[in-house]
């Protein structure tokens, strides 16, 4: 079974209010962080859809809207749901859910059910309840601005929710997790970046030879950009303890800058610590890589003192980033 959904940018107060709301009331809150539904589980298989998927991702543009109210929605077999929908782009989002349904998703497409954009934030086998609860929200809702900027192939076969693949709206750059078939190219983008600019030290040697071991085994996670089935970008989260992830050995093939691809692969890590539970991404940089660090800047991270006990010699930059 696959889905696609979109994860909404918001700012950092509405998402952490958006998924308060969602842990007190919504039981699909443990699996999955706050999305917008484009395609709902269908019994297909992810190689059937992934092309159609990429290619619609590529032609569409980012998305922004406005959450404006809160409704509840019965649901054929129990109960029902509670929404957030918007006003603002819910014609642009519903017009990506029917391009997304052409092709080799057409036939399953549940014309009886019309479609709602929204992002679920109650559910609740009472009717009453989901209606109270809809009223409740809506009474006291402020207008919410974001942006629809992504979207993301899930497999949805077991308990575990895990992202097959995800697109940037707008690039035909995808985004994928690491597989052990890419290890070579995770070093050798690394080593070159590191190389490059008089930066390697014996203290990546581990992460750059043994990533399943030293990355991967301890919780983390390696993203791996794709361009045309060639490798282009990679970038590790690194679990340092239950509230604290690091973003480490990220690089960009030289011949691909340019292109926005260490933006979409700090997006990606960054919506993957979300979901993690973590409470702060870290990283550790060098003055030397500028652009690297406008980067961090731009995607929120702010310089901090730097720890005593970093394991890089070269290393003069810290910055963190509260989730």
């Amino acid at each position: 079974m696959i889905a696609v959904v979109a994860y909404p940018r918001l700012e950092r107060d509405h998402r952490l209010a958006i998924e308060a709301t969602r842990a007190a009331h919504d039981p699909q809150a443990r699996r999955i962080a706050a999305h917008v539904t484009l395609v709902f589980p269908s019994d297909v298989g992810a190689d059937a859809v992934t092309r159609h998927v990429a290619a619609v991702a590529a032609a569409t543009t980012p998305i922004p809207f406005v959450l404006r109210r809160a409704i509840a929605v019965r649901d054929a077999a129990w109960g029902g749901h509670v929404f957030l929908v918007p006003e603002e782009g819910s014609v642009a989002i519903t017009a990506l859910h029917e391009k997304l349904y052409d092709d080799t998703l057409r036939p399953f497409r549940r014309l009886d059910i019309p479609y709602v954009p929204h992002v679920t934030v109650g559910a609740d086998d009472d009717w009453a309840r989901c209606e109270a609860l809809a009223k409740r929200i809506d009474g006291s809702l402020k207008p919410i601005a974001g942006w629809i900027d992504n979207v993301s192939l899930l497999s949805v076969e077991t308990e575990r929710i895990e992202t097959l693949a995800r697109w940037a709206l707008g690039s035909t750059i995808t985004m994928i997790r690491f597989e052990d078939r890419f290890a070579g190219e995770f070093a050798r983008l690394n080593r070159a970046w590191l190389d490059e600019h008089e930066l390697f030290e014996e203290a990546d040697r581990k992460h750059l030879e043994h990533p399943r071991e030293s990355i991967l085994a301890t919780g983390g996670e390696i993203f791996v950009a794709l361009e045309d089935g060639q490798v282009v970008g990679v970038c590790a989260m690194i679990v340092r303890d239950a509230a604290t992830i690091e973003l480490a050995k990220f690089a960009v093939d030289n011949r691909a800058r340019g292109k926005g691809i260490g933006a979409h692969l700090t997006t990606a890590a960054l919506d993957w610590a979300r979901a993690q539970g973590a409470r702060r991404v870290v990283l550790v940089s060098s003055t030397k890589l500028q652009a690297a660090i406008r980067l961090y800047e731009r995607m929120g991270f702010r310089r901090e003192p730097l720890p005593s006990d970093l394991p890089y010699a070269t290393a003069d930059v810290y910055m963190e980033l509260p989730l």
